[in-house]
């Protein structure tokens, strides 16, 4: 959750800059490609994700939602902003559909519009 900062505008951690990112990812694609298209590229990048043993619970959950749910249920996990749709979208099957300039593009014009707290090690040397 963002912190407010007294000497200026609110604080947004690194996690939750990536995931606004990953929300105007989602709505950037929603906005050019059918339902239909989302679905056959989800299933596809799942697909190859599956046979490469590249697999987690969330991709269990994607598939669940691309093939089982409704319109309804699909646009909930790409733009809901439930803890659970947050989450979610950090496993993004879709990943690939957007154009790489667009792509960037839209990173470029989140992280500029945020502050954020810069990493901090969590480790000694």
């Amino acid at each position: 959750m963002p912190r407010s900062n007294p000497e200026g505008p609110v604080v947004r951690s690194r996690q939750e800059r990536i995931d606004d990112v990953n929300e105007a990812i989602a709505s950037a694609v929603l906005a050019r490609h059918t339902l239909s298209q989302i679905r056959i590229k989800s299933l596809t990048n799942l697909d190859r994700w599956k046979e490469k043993g590249s697999w987690c619970a969330e991709y269990d959950e994607w598939e669940t939602i691309i093939v089982n749910g409704s319109e309804e249920d699909l646009i909930a996990a790409m733009t809901d902003d439930q803890h659970r749709y947050v989450h979610l979208r950090r496993f993004a099957p879709y990943r690939g559909i957007l154009d790489e300039r667009l792509r960037q593009a839209i990173w470029n014009d989140v992280v500029s519009r945020n502050k954020f707290e810069p990493m901090r090690a969590t480790h000694s040397v």
